[in-house]
C-alpha cells in the first residue's frame, strides 16, 4: 500500500498491541509473504492475495468482506 495505508495499519499495530500483530517494514516479495504467513499463529486480513495465500497453506484466517460476496470468494482451509 501507500503511506497513508501504512499509517493506518501502524495506529492499528499500536493499539492492539505490537506483541499481537505485526506491520511489515518493508515490501515483500510473493515467497517472503508466503514465509511471513507460513510462521504466522492467525492471519486477519481483506479479500486479498495474502489472505488467500494463508489460506491455501492451511495458516488460520479471519477474512473481513464488505462489498465482494464471501460465499462466493471466501478462502479455502485445505483441511
Amino acid at each position: 500500500g501507500d503511506d497513508a495505508e501504512r499509517a493506518r495499519a501502524e495506529r492499528i499495530a499500536e493499539a492492539v498491541g505490537r506483541a499481537r500483530c505485526e506491520v511489515p517494514r518493508e515490501r515483500l516479495p510473493i515467497d517472503g509473504w508466503l514465509q511471513r504467513v507460513g510462521e504466522a499463529p492467525l492471519v486477519v486480513g481483506v479479500d486479498t492475495g495474502i489472505t488467500h495465500f494463508a489460506s491455501a497453506i492451511g495458516t488460520p484466517v479471519v477474512a473481513l468482506f464488505s462489498i465482494t460476496p464471501s460465499w462466493l470468494l471466501r478462502p479455502q482451509q485445505p483441511a
